[in-house]
């Protein structure tokens, strides 16, 4: 029920946004009376939030699976920003970017993004570490490295933010976000993996890194 209840608010979140989607009108969507929905939700807030995180929690767990697979770390750290920059995406289409402006919502929205930050950067360190004990990355100490990383993503997205003239992207622009995304990707990532040898050769176990 509770799945029905949040794949219901995220449809209307979608394409209404919060402020102007009711508890009702989410009850009427599955049949349910509005008491009954606010047994599992007590707030449209809390439902919003619940929302929110199930939309971090499929990014994790991604990312988790990325984390596990055996591809070069490098490749590993590219298809991360990819998926990240899909998620800032979801995000959008939930337009939360219209809450921004709302006292009563913005400390829910940190403390929400605050803990997702928290788990990100783990698992990022987590690849990043991979990379160093292979070889394939020279870098000094994976937790600072994977915040520093977290941070660009962090900054690019503030950016966009600041540039997005509406609650949503035109699919038009998408191409050339992404492609900008993967090109700090490819800056970052260069300078963090191990220099060739004299054969052109990088001292890993994987020699290969994703090419521009």
């Amino acid at each position: 029920m509770k799945t029905q209840i949040l794949d219901a608010a995220q449809r209307r979140f979608e394409q209404y946004g919060l402020l102007k989607v009711t508890m009702d009108e989410i009850a009427q969507d599955i049949g349910m009376g509005k008491a009954s929905l606010y047994y599992y939700f007590p707030t449209k807030e809390a439902l919003f939030k619940s929302v929110l995180s199930r939309e971090h929690e499929g990014l994790l767990d991604r990312v988790t699976a990325l984390v596990e697979d055996p591809a070069p770390v490098s490749e590993k750290l590219h298809r991360y920003v990819s998926l990240r920059l899909e998620h800032f995406f979801h995000l959008i289409n939930l337009q939360v970017l219209e809450l921004q402006i709302s006292a009563k919502l913005r400390p829910v929205l940190r403390a929400t993004f605050d803990e997702f930050a928290k788990r990100e950067s783990k698992l990022l360190e987590a690849m990043i570490r991979e990379g160093k004990a292979d070889g394939e990355l020279s870098v000094g100490s994976p937790e600072s490295v994977a915040a520093a990383f977290l941070h660009v993503m962090q900054g690019l997205r503030l950016r966009l933010v600041r540039d997005a003239t509406t609650h949503r992207w035109d699919p038009d622009a998408l191409g050339d976000v992404r492609k900008e995304f993967a090109l700090i990707a490819e800056i970052l990532i260069r300078g963090m993996c191990t220099p060739c040898d004299n054969k052109g050769v990088r001292r890993h176990r994987h020699n290969r890194i994703r090419s521009t």
